[in-house]
Parts: structure tokens; sequence; C-alpha cells
């Protein structure tokens, strides 16, 4: 089962700038559908760099000295903060698009890492209240349609909320340490056979990083 991270080749063949994606989520999911009608992937991997939930979180703290205090004092769920809820209807509208195939899988930084990258000194106060934070934004996009999430990076105490809560939800986890990776630098002599391999494999064969958008393009057409 091959899944595959979209963006780059979605943008070459539309023209249209991944940036738009929680700006204009209707225009961006049917980009990814000429992206995925070429490509074809068994899954399609949303927010592989990160952007999604780091900036929806951005902007609930702002430029708050404490991000704790902007947190607790934020008057809505992340899902229903402007970026968070693009991103639900993102995935609402690609699962209207697609049906049940290719499967959605969202890429995420874990609860560390996003406490990281707040500009604050991150502490388990701070990482418990993004790991609050990101099972909100995850459960609000399983509902409309993701069903397997890829958590990047560990921490075993923060990641623990996101990880009990998938599991109740009944969403898939994914780690890329955890399932065979098709190597970013591949894409460069990658050719249809490989892919067809790919998606005959029993297990998840995870690209690392995105298709590159300068790939030749007969190289995916030929798997169609």
């Amino acid at each position: 089962m091959l899944a595959l991270s979209l963006d780059a080749l979605a943008a070459r063949l539309t023209g249209a700038d991944p940036a738009v994606a929680l700006a204009e989520p209707e225009r961006w999911a049917y980009a990814l559908r000429e992206a995925v009608a070429l490509a074809r992937p068994d899954m399609l991997v949303l927010g592989w760099d990160g952007g999604f939930e780091t900036g929806a979180l951005a902007t609930v703290v702002g430029g708050a000295a404490d991000p704790v205090d902007a947190i607790y004092d934020a008057d809505r769920p992340l899902c229903e903060q402007p970026q968070g809820a693009a991103l639900v209807t993102l995935v609402g509208t690609l699962r209207q698009l697609f049906g049940g195939r290719p499967r959605l899988a969202l890429a995420v930084r874990g609860p560390a890492a996003l406490a990281d990258g707040l500009g604050a000194p991150a502490d388990d106060e701070l990482a418990d209240l993004c790991a609050d934070q990101l099972v909100d934004l995850l459960l609000a996009c399983a509902a409309v349609g993701i069903d397997t999430v890829v958590l990047r990076g560990e921490d075993q105490r923060a990641d623990g909320p996101v990880v009990r809560a998938l599991d109740h939800a009944r969403v898939a986890l994914v780690r890329p340490g955890m399932v065979e990776l098709l190597p970013a630098a591949s894409w460069s002599t990658i050719g249809a056979s490989e892919l067809a391999a790919a998606r005959a494999a029993p297990h998840l064969v995870l690209s690392d990083g995105p298709v590159p958008g300068n790939l030749e393009l007969e190289r995916l057409a030929p798997a169609r």
C-alpha cells in the first residue's frame, strides 16, 4: 500500500500555491485531486511539512509572552479556530471528492515538538496543553475523513494523550520508524515497477517526504 504526499505535484499540475491550502481549502482539495488522478496513491498524506497544526496553534498563541496562558484563554477549541476549521474543511472536501479511495492520512508533529516551536521555553505543562489541542484537531479531522495519523517525532510521555485518543477513536497511528519508507532521494531514479511493487505490498510504504514537483511525469503515468 503506497502512501504519498502530493503537494508539490499538485502545485505543478494546477498552478495552485500550497500556501492556499488553508486560505482556500476547497480550491486546494481540487488541486490535490489532479495529483491523485496521476499518481494513484493508496493513501494521500496531508501536512507532511507540519504546517497545518503548527500554524493553527500559532494563531491561538499569537505573540503572547506565555503560550500556556494564551491556550488557556482561547475562546474556541483548535478545530474551530480559523486555520483548524480550514483544515477540517479541506479533509471533508477531499473525502467528498474521493469517497473511500484513496485513504486520507494527516502527518503531524508530536506535542513536544509543537511546544518547542512556540517560541517559549517548553515544559511538561505546555506539552500537555499542546497534546490536548492536537487531539481536538485530529479527532475533528477523523470525524470528516482522516483514518490514519502519521506522528512525526517521538516523546512517549507527551505523546500519550494523542496515542490514547486515536486508539479510542479507532484511528490508525503510524510513525515513520514503524513502516517501510520510500527515501526522498529515490525519486531521482524510481520507476513504474518500483511504484507498482509498493502498491502491491501488503504493508504500508510511506514516501519520506513529498513527491517532487519536478518529477518526470511519465514515471507516474505508466502506473495508472
